[in-house]
């Protein structure tokens, strides 16, 4: 970089985020989060037509058809700061999830702590499983500064 485009780069600080990655949840992963804010619902995603593609049982044509699908249920969302990547990040929360740590850290008692957790499958069950453990960070990560080892793999 030459010393022209140096001077050219201000020094400022990050006030906010006004739009955060998504930490996408992934069964079988650890995860190592600091929980920043406390848990909110999202917004629902509304009910919506969509074309279906049938075969017309009288007639053995494939026809198309207007099908509305049904509204889902709002996610419930945190912003937590990814402790492999330093990056400030927006997650999901599932309900197993969210309503274990409601319950063992009330009143919003768990924003600012960090934690560990890995959300497994249930034989037999509908729902996920998930193990939380409160951890200790002894050296915070700076952005973007994961051993490559610990920084998640990436789709090819």
């Amino acid at each position: 970089m030459t010393e022209q485009a140096q001077a050219a780069v201000p020094n400022f600080k990050v006030k906010a985020h006004v739009t955060l990655q998504l930490l996408k949840i992934v069964e079988g992963s650890d995860y190592y989060v600091t929980l920043e804010t406390a848990f909110k619902k999202g917004e629902a995603a509304p009910a919506r037509k969509v074309k279906e593609e049938y075969t017309d049982p009288e007639t053995g044509e494939v026809k198309t058809r207007d099908k509305v699908t049904a509204a889902q249920e709002p996610p419930t969302l945190c912003q937590v700061t990814n402790l492999l990547t330093g990056m400030r990040m927006q997650m999901i929360a599932g309900s197993v999830l969210h309503s274990e740590i409601e319950k063992q850290y009330p009143n919003e008692a768990y924003v600012g702590k960090s934690f560990k957790f890995k959300v497994f499958a249930i034989q037999g069950k509908r729902y996920k499983g998930v193990e939380i453990a409160e951890i200790e960070v002894e050296t915070p990560a700076s952005e973007g500064s994961a051993p490559e080892a610990e920084k998640p793999a990436k789709k090819k």
